[in-house]
């Protein structure tokens, strides 16, 4: 997966912020799939919040619902998703977000 994610990124890399409440499972599936990306490429980093505990992150960056990835500072995949569906997210809003800035 990550391999498919190196090839497919651009130069400028990508964040990623994983909203998420504790002992909820599709969020940690959520947290592992963006995990495994920052783990495979330098261009990745990712954060995970307890929603509970940052209430302002969550306003910040417009989480309704959880699990919640954020892609560069915009909300990029709400609720579960398989792997290919969570990557394919994933990558649709880091190019949208590099297109909007250039």
């Amino acid at each position: 997966m990550a391999a498919r994610a190196e090839r497919l990124l651009d130069e400028a890399g990508w964040k990623i912020l994983d909203a998420l409440q504790a002992n909820a499972r599709d969020c940690t599936t959520a947290v592992a799939l963006s995990t495994r990306f920052a783990l495979e490429s330098e261009r990745v980093t990712t954060d995970v919040i307890m929603v509970p505990l940052f209430p302002y992150l969550a306003v910040r960056y417009g989480v309704g619902d959880v699990p919640t990835t954020v892609v560069n500072g915009r909300p990029a995949v709400v609720g579960p998703r398989d792997e290919d569906a969570y990557l394919r997210a994933v990558l649709d809003a880091a190019r949208e977000r590099a297109t909007m800035e250039a």
